[in-house]
């Protein structure tokens, strides 16, 4: 087994810049897929960013799985608590940046994401932004 710091896997399949949400809400804007062959059980999560400006428009973090990388579903907890809002625009910009843990079901599929899913606007503002960059420890390394 390696050390804890060498097996530290920091930005992995980070979205580098912020992509700016577009279309009408509830709109997904998915994270890049992660394999998850090489990420230590227990130690996956991500640094979201997320900024509004649309007035009312809200966003929250959703982990997503997959088995093939194609077809996605909602990854929730053991009591499948809904995601929690993080941001709500206020018609000025509003933002925040939080680690969101992953739940343990991303562990029995081959890929995970997270994916920042905004709600209650229908327009959106060049403003209305998000990054998303992943954290984990390699497989092999001790927690």
């Amino acid at each position: 087994m390696g050390s804890f710091l060498s097996g530290l896997m920091n930005g992995v399949l980070a979205t580098g810049e912020l992509a700016a949400s577009t279309g009408t809400a509830p709109e997904t804007n998915a994270g890049p897929s992660l394999a998850m062959n090489d990420v230590t059980v227990g130690s996956l999560s991500a640094l979201v960013y997320m900024q509004a400006k649309v007035n009312l428009m809200t966003m929250e973090p959703q982990w997503q799985v997959s088995k093939d990388g194609t077809t996605w579903y909602d990854a929730k907890t053991s009591n499948n608590a809904a995601a929690v809002v993080a941001v709500t625009g206020t018609g000025s910009n509003v933002s925040t940046t939080i680690a969101v843990s992953a739940p343990d079901a991303v562990y029995g599929y081959a890929y995970s994401r997270l994916s920042v899913v905004s709600r209650l606007a229908d327009a959106v503002d060049a403003n209305d932004e998000y990054s998303i960059e992943y954290n984990y420890l390699k497989r092999g390394y001790a927690l």
